[in-house]
């Protein structure tokens, strides 16, 4: 068993990257649609929540709702990073004895690297554009997805992947 999970350690990884991928292959119209229609959702539940009404006054004052769009995309890139990193990092713990900081520049390495081809993908979107803010907090992303596996499941994961020393 051990050695199937082993073997197919990398596949939750992949997908991720193309999932990434796609994200990232809308257009910049097609982006912000779907960044606003998030912001949409979150209000919807804050004033749920909260049982105040937010929607008018940040719909009057277009730089507020601006600005809770734009913290939303860098949660989402922040996020989608994190998630990668947790991926890669199942992969490292299960086909490596990397520990401690070793793994976690394995982990955000790898990620970074991604982090940078994306971007550069990005030049060649509609709309698009690569941005070294956005190289920085997905980076950043994946560093908190890494500390997080490593923390909370590091050495459960290792027992379990047999790569405990």
């Amino acid at each position: 068993m051990k050695e199937w999970m082993k073997r197919l350690s990398w596949v939750p990884a992949v997908i991720m990257m193309v999932i990434i991928f796609l994200f990232s292959a809308k257009t910049a119209d097609q982006s912000n649609q779907q960044s606003s229609f998030v912001a949409e959702i979150a209000l919807d539940a804050v004033e749920t929540v909260a049982g105040v009404e937010y929607r008018q006054e940040l719909e009057a004052d277009a730089v507020r709702m601006d600005g809770l769009v734009f913290l939303i995309r860098k949660l989402a890139h922040a996020t989608e990073y994190a998630v990668l990193a947790v991926c890669v990092g199942l992969h490292v713990l299960a086909s490596r004895k990397e520990r401690g900081l070793l793994y976690f520049l394995a982990v955000v390495g790898v990620c970074a690297l991604y982090v940078c081809s994306d971007e550069v993908h990005q030049l060649f979107v509609s709309g698009r554009s690569g941005q070294i803010s956005d190289v920085c907090v997905d980076t950043a992303g994946a560093a908190v997805g890494a500390l997080f596996l490593y923390a909370a499941a590091g050495r459960r994961l290792s027992r379990i992947f047999g790569t405990q020393e």
